[in-house]
């Protein structure tokens, strides 16, 4: 039941970007639009089936990658800049999105594809968890646990 009503909105949405589309004001937003292969009439944007979520392939699992960076650092009182350790983390997650999107044309390779972007999905958050599991069992600074 829930997959079928996950098609359904999918392929709806698919169709109204694709027959109406959304207006956009911004010249440079057409002009990559365009360049994403979307169809640019004036201000309105139609997209090609599938077109969006592949543009959006990996977006919820790089923010969240990010949004848990940023609010480990900055409990324990650390800057809010990626060390090389969380850098790679977020290339996995990118690299990996990219693969997967990538996959729908690759034909009879897109197992192996699938294979090693699950991989770096995986290695990223592996990545994430050495980084910042030291942190867990560190003492919180004074001044943010409002010991002083």
């Amino acid at each position: 039941h829930g997959d079928e009503a996950l098609a359904l909105l999918e392929t709806n949405a698919d169709r109204i970007l694709a027959e109406i589309g959304i207006d956009f004001i911004d010249d440079e937003a057409l002009a990559l639009w365009r360049a994403a292969g979307a169809t640019v009439e004036g201000q309105r944007v139609r997209m090609p089936p599938g077109l969006c979520r592949e543009l959006i392939a990996g977006a919820i699992g790089h923010m969240t990658l990010v949004v848990m960076s940023r609010a480990a650092l900055g409990h324990n009182g650390l800057p809010l800049k990626a060390d090389a350790l969380l850098s790679a983390a977020i290339a996995c997650v990118f690299v990996g999105a990219v693969l997967r999107v990538t996959a729908n044309f690759t034909g009879a390779a897109a197992g192996p594809v699938l294979m090693i972007a699950a991989s770096l999905w995986s290695l990223a958050f592996l990545l994430f968890f050495f980084r910042i599991l030291p942190l867990c069992w560190r003492r919180m600074p004074a001044h943010l646990a409002g010991d002083g």
